[in-house]
This record gives structure tokens, sequence and C-alpha cells, in this order.
């Protein structure tokens, strides 16, 4: 399971911690003791902190916990995971089943979620099966590129509709090396690209618009449990819902859609 989440980075600052302190307790007892504990604690620590930095977004990467649940009620959950007048859907609105996606844009996990949900849109979206609904979650302790790139992203549907937004979400996936890889100065080329006036569009970031939007979404997100990204929920007809947690591959991902179908 392929997933960023903050608390890894606060989870490996306090093990570090921990590990400090034990040394320095060690030393006291014993010189020659507390240098070897010293030796073998900065190689454990070292282990701990390294998924957290890892940039290759493979399985070995920051890895979430099974969310916990948050706060919402079953009428709040709901209604959080309707399709909102605001939101940007890729698919048919009136598709059967919604993948409700909370992702960040310079998260690794995202970025090869993004490649699952093109291969799965090639089936299920073509034959209206499916509808995938964006939701930001930047995570802004380990991303500090994540806000401003939703807030071009929110500007690019403003000026370009559902279809630029969405092109404009696959071009920053497939141009960014993530982890803050995606240098700001290439937004502005990421708009030309999906056929945006580039003054408009500097214009509109420069506003700084959406800033509400993208913080109510966070905040919903907590409010459901969402822990790290990718995050998805699948919401089936009947409402029943199913959690994708991380970049899961496209046969996972049609395993789910396949059992949210049979929901009446």
């Amino acid at each position: 399971m392929d997933q960023h989440t903050q608390h890894d980075v606060m989870r490996a600052e306090r093990s570090f911690e921990k590990v400090q302190n034990k040394n320095t307790l060690m030393v006291s007892a014993s010189i020659i003791l507390g240098a070897i504990i010293v030796g073998v604690c900065v190689l454990y620590a070292g282990s701990i902190i390294q998924p957290i930095v890892n940039t290759g977004g493979d399985a070995n990467g920051a890895v979430a916990p099974a969310p916990t649940g948050g706060t919402a009620s079953e009428a709040e959950t709901q209604e959080i995971l309707s399709i909102q007048s605001d939101d940007y859907v890729w698919g048919d609105p009136q598709a059967p089943v919604k993948l409700v996606l909370f992702t960040d844009l310079e998260c690794p996990f995202c970025k090869k979620f993004d490649e699952t949900l093109n291969t799965v849109m090639s089936t299920y979206g073509k034959d209206k099966k499916l509808a995938v609904v964006f939701r930001h979650f930047p995570l802004t302790n380990i991303h500090k590129k994540a806000l401003p790139e939703a807030q071009a992203l929110e500007c690019a549907g403003k000026l370009g509709g559902n279809e630029a937004f969405w092109k404009f979400v696959n071009r920053v996936y497939t141009i960014t090396t993530s982890n803050d890889g995606l240098d700001a100065k290439e937004l502005p080329n990421i708009a030309s690209f999906v056929g945006l006036n580039v003054k408009d569009f500097s214009a509109c970031v420069a506003k700084n618009d959406f800033a509400q939007k993208i913080q109510k979404q966070q905040q919903d997100a907590v409010k459901i449990g969402v822990q790290g990204t990718p995050h998805s929920v699948v919401v089936a007809q009947n409402g029943k819902t199913f959690v994708i947690n991380g970049a899961q591959d496209a046969t996972g991902v049609s395993s789910v859609i396949d059992s949210a179908l049979l929901e009446n």
C-alpha cells in the first residue's frame, strides 16, 4: 500500500528523539558502551527516516496506517462524498459508481495512482460506469509546493472548465518528479499546454481565490478519516462505500469497482 502521510514525518521525529534520549543515558553509564549504542541507534534511526524521504515512489516508500475513522456522522460523511457544485468530475456525473479521490499533486504515490486511474477510466469511464471526483488534500508539512499547485489547478478549472482541469492534473503528474520536484515556473507552461491564456492564468493564481475551497476539502477529508494520499472512497449507487487506501494497481481498483457495481 503506497501512501504519503504527514503523520509519518512526525512519527519518525518522535522515534528519533526517543533513540537520542536512550543514547544519552547509556553514555552516562559507560563511554565505550555508550559509543557502541550510539552507533547502533544512529543506524536504526536512519532506517526509520529513510522511507520518509524516499523519492522513488515504490512500495518501500512512506506507508500510512489504515484510517481509524473521523468525526463525521454517517449523514455528514454522505454529504461530503456527494458531488458538490464546485467539484470537477472525470467521467459522467450520473455514473452509478463514484470514486472520490483525495490527492496531492506532489505525492509520488498519487502520481503512480494517476496512471492507474487512466487505465481504469479507459474501460469503466468509457462505459459510463464510473466517475472520478477530485478533492484536494495537499500534505503541506512535507510538500511545500502542493498547495500553490492546487491553487493553480483551480485556476485552470475556472478558466478552462472541467476538461482543462483534468488535463492540468495529468500534465502535472506527467512532468513532476514529485516531492516538490516541479519548478513553479512550469505552471504557466502547463497552462499553455492545456490551452489556457497564460496572462489570465497568472493573474488568477496571483489572486489566490481558492484557499478557502482547498482548506474546506482538507478539513472534510480529516472528518471522514483520511490520513494520507492517495486516498479514495468508492461510492456505490445505494450509498455503500469502499475505501481504497494508497496507490493500488488497476486490478485491485477494478475489483473494488466491480463490487460497488453489484450494489443496488
